[in-house]
């Protein structure tokens, strides 16, 4: 059986938050919002050290589209829906999101 292939170029958006695949151009962002996280992520994910590099920023960027065309991860950056942005966490208090759907 064939595999099916999934386009990695789109973007889902409700105009609050925008989620689209990684790119290569995340890496500065990815690597602040873990640094700026670090002490909670490194509770729980081992790869969340003292040390960790806009290095391997990089390298994790660099295996997403195989990742996601083999069908092992489907991950996404989380955007300002207006402007595009990382948003690095900074939801409002009164930002809320609702699951639709099943």
């Amino acid at each position: 059986m064939k595999k099916k292939t999934i386009n990695r170029n789109f973007v889902l958006t409700d105009g609050k938050v925008s989620l689209r695949p990684y790119c290569s151009g995340d890496a500065e962002n990815l690597y602040t919002a873990v640094r700026e996280s670090l002490p909670e992520l490194s509770v729980w994910m081992p790869w969340a050290h003292a040390y960790y590099s806009l290095k391997e920023s990089r390298q994790w960027l660099k295996g997403k589209p195989g990742a996601w065309k083999d069908g092992i991860d489907y991950d996404f950056a989380i955007l300002d829906g207006k402007d595009g942005r990382a948003t690095r966490g900074n939801f409002k208090e009164q930002d809320t999101f609702t699951r639709q759907g099943p």
